[in-house]
Parts: C-alpha cells; sequence; structure tokens
C-alpha cells in the first residue's frame, strides 16, 4: 500500500482519485478513513466511516467503522 511507504499525500490522491471514478468503492473509503484517523483529520475521516458503513454494513472491518464513529461521537 502507498501509505505503508510513507508516500502519504500521493496515498491521499490515490484514494481520492479512486473515488472520483468510483464513489461506491468501499474499500477506498475504508482505506481513505483509516489514513485521515492517522492524520488526525476526524472530520473527513467521518464521512468515509460513514460512507463505507453504508456501502458494506456486514463487511469484516464494519464494527472497526462503528467503533471509530462511536469514539469520535464521545
Amino acid at each position: 500500500m502507498l501509505q505503508d511507504t510513507s508516500q502519504i499525500d500521493l496515498a491521499l490522491a490515490a484514494f481520492r482519485g479512486a473515488l472520483e471514478l468510483h464513489e461506491d468503492y468501499s474499500e477506498a473509503h475504508y482505506q481513505l478513513a483509516c489514513l485521515l484517523d492517522e492524520l488526525g483529520q476526524r472530520v473527513e475521516a467521518e464521512v468515509h466511516w460513514t460512507r463505507f458503513l453504508e456501502l458494506a454494513p456486514e463487511s469484516p472491518w464494519a464494527q472497526q467503522a462503528r467503533d471509530r464513529l462511536t469514539d469520535d461521537l464521545g
């Protein structure tokens, strides 16, 4: 993954670009939310956590998304 290579700006651009082309790409929402959380950009991360849950509520990662949203609210 791009974020593993410390190319944060490139990773952000790649995920955002993927979502411009495929707004319903749940994994891109998930990966972007994770990266934004790591960067402390909670408000934007919340948008992607929420969209991820709308697209993939039964995903193995859905509970993590719900937990992140709960953490952000509390």
